[in-house]
């Protein structure tokens, strides 16, 4: 499973709640599960500077990553020696 680290959820951690959305994306497109349920971007914290919008796009981006590294891996896999 891919680990992440313990991120701060103090306020002002809006940064910790980009890297969250981006980190989950990268999990679940890895992981081929995005079909199984939704996996909305959490609400921004109050007072971030992140809108619900970027927060999306961060999730989005990491789900694309997600799936790339799947997908090299697989490739990779399936190489011959």
């Amino acid at each position: 499973m891919i680990g992440r680290a313990d991120w701060d959820d103090a306020p002002g951690s809006d940064d910790a709640q980009a890297l969250r959305s981006y980190a989950t994306g990268v999990a679940i497109g890895f992981y081929g599960v995005e079909a199984r349920r939704s996996f909305a971007s959490s609400p921004p914290s109050d007072g971030s500077k992140w809108s619900q919008e970027q927060l999306h796009r961060l999730q989005s981006l990491g789900l694309e990553h997600g799936r790339y590294i799947r997908d090299a891996s697989a490739n990779r896999q399936n190489l011959p020696e």
